[in-house]
């Protein structure tokens, strides 16, 4: 039996309208059996402004994990 570990990720964005968080949601799966190894890869969509300069930074980071 395998359980995916349980990662929680931040993403968020500024533009000149403030900073917003998106949810990011677990897009692939990829078990490498031979290699014991999984990769994950999360996916998260930020609507760009219509003048990319509004656009000042993305950031991403691991959530703390909560007991």
């Amino acid at each position: 039996r395998f359980e995916l570990p349980r990662l929680h990720f931040f993403f968020g964005a500024r533009t000149d309208e403030g900073f917003t968080e998106y949810p990011p949601m677990l897009d692939t799966v990829l078990l490498e059996p031979n290699e014991r190894r999984v990769e994950l890869t999360w996916r998260a969509a930020v609507p760009i402004p219509r003048r990319a300069g509004r656009l000042h930074f993305v950031q991403v980071h691991e959530k703390e994990r909560v007991s």
